[in-house]
């Protein structure tokens, strides 16, 4: 009567576990295709040695909302870079809340030392680079 009683209960137990243990490794099992999920990651993009002239980046967000990740200067600049929260740089187009002042986000000067400068600050306009005298290869990273 015992070896009836240990079939009747320990393989449909077994069986239980089995189908369980496979049903919770299928869920678990996911393809990991990077560190941050879809729509956190940042952008990045190259400038060029520049000349002396003034140049303008538009860095393109989300309807406006993104962050600033870093600025990663390659060489000594002789020139100085502004980054703005902002959509233009026409002080006649935005909004009178907008003063030049509150929507900078930074300043680099051209005695600034060759590095990586992390933000990972919010925007809520969108992000635009004014650069002016001779600039070394400069990455940013956005989103």
């Amino acid at each position: 009567m015992k070896k009836n009683t240990v079939k009747k209960y320990f393989i449909p137990a077994i069986a239980l576990f089995v189908v369980i243990g496979v049903g919770w490794i299928l869920q678990s099992e996911y393809k990991a295709d990077a560190s941050v999920s879809v729509g956190s990651e940042y952008n990045a993009t190259t400038t060029g040695e520049s000349s002396e002239a003034p140049s303008i980046l538009v860095l393109p967000t989300r309807a406006g909302i993104g962050g600033l990740g870093s600025v990663i200067f390659t060489g000594q600049r002789v020139g100085w870079m502004e980054i703005y929260d902002a959509t233009t740089t026409n002080i006649d187009l935005r909004d009178p809340d907008q003063a030049t002042s509150s929507i900078l986000l930074a300043h680099f000067p051209p005695s600034l030392a060759v590095g990586t400068y992390t933000f990972d600050m919010a925007v809520s306009r969108g992000l635009i680079v004014y650069m002016e005298g001779a600039q070394p290869t400069t990455t940013i990273t956005w989103r």
